[in-house]
């Protein structure tokens, strides 16, 4: 897969993501990604919909870049979002081998890791499992949910299978013939078409 760059503010957050997403997280990607640059890319949709990569695409923005990394994952809606639900999920069915951890902390001398607060004598891994957080608490005291994040709302139209594959591709060749951003775009152009 091909790495794009693509404006910060063209890159579209997924309107359900269903991963709440705190400001400490973004934050600790953030200085990740002071430190060390951008090494994970986004994982977008052919409509520069975010399929993996929210907190990095947030810490971009307080970072303030003008420009992304992106990768286009291309398949059916239906892996797309298998796809997206996976990568959210995966990260918490890990443990930290807590000796091991302490160890390779200890090699850095002094040099300051993204998510953990390290100090002489004992260190804290940071922790996104997010298992104390109050059901009941504000969504902004937790964290930023999806509709936090866009400003886009979502429209479905229901086609039979063969019909949604003509809107589609008609939508695709618009969108290509007239050099527009997305999909919705060209959705938009033919609306607005006088």
């Amino acid at each position: 897969m091909d790495i794009l760059y693509i404006k910060t503010n063209e890159v579209i957050p997924y309107f359900q993501n269903p991963r709440v997403i705190s400001e400490t997280a973004i934050e600790e990607v953030a200085r990740s990604i002071n430190s060390y640059g951008f090494q994970q890319c986004i994982v977008i949709d052919k409509d520069n919909v975010v399929i993996a990569g929210h907190t990095r695409l947030l810490a971009a923005k307080k970072l303030g870049l003008d420009v992304v990394p992106c990768k286009i994952y291309e398949d059916t809606e239906e892996q797309i979002n298998a796809y997206r639900l996976a990568d959210n999920k995966v990260g918490e069915l890990t443990t930290w081998e807590n000796k091991t951890l302490e160890m390779e902390l200890s090699k850095l001398d002094g040099v300051e890791v993204a998510g953990f607060n390290i100090d002489e004598t004992e260190f804290t891994p940071f922790d996104t499992s997010f298992s104390d957080v109050n059901i009941d608490d504000e969504e902004g005291q937790v964290g930023y949910n999806a509709n936090d994040l866009t400003n886009l709302v979502p429209i479905t139209f229901y086609f039979e299978v063969e019909d949604r594959k003509e809107v589609m591709d008609k939508l695709e060749n618009l969108r290509d013939e007239k050099s527009l951003q997305t999909k919705n775009n060209a959705l938009l152009y033919l609306v607005r078409k006088k």
